[in-house]
């Protein structure tokens, strides 16, 4: 492998990590909960939610849900007739 394949592979994982761990807006929850149906250790630091796997699924689809419809709301509005 090359060095830049080899960084890669060392990094990638940290990466997932991160990104895993931060609360996304249309959802309301971070992703590892969602799929991991817990909450993650990383470096980053957080405060504790407190919900359960089968609530926080329900949280998250309903601001999914909500967070689509107010773009296809603003899309539609935005469209040519």
């Amino acid at each position: 492998m090359h060095r830049q394949e080899i960084r890669t592979v060392r990094e990638l994982p940290k990466f997932l990590t991160a990104y895993r761990s931060i609360l996304r807006v249309t959802t309301g929850v971070r992703p590892a909960k969602l799929l991991f149906g817990r909450e993650i250790r990383n470096k980053i630091p957080g405060i504790s939610t407190g919900y359960i796997a089968t609530a926080a699924d329900e949280y998250a689809r309903e601001n999914d849900g909500f967070a689509k419809q107010k773009g296809k709301e603003y899309a539609d509005d935005r469209r040519p007739n």
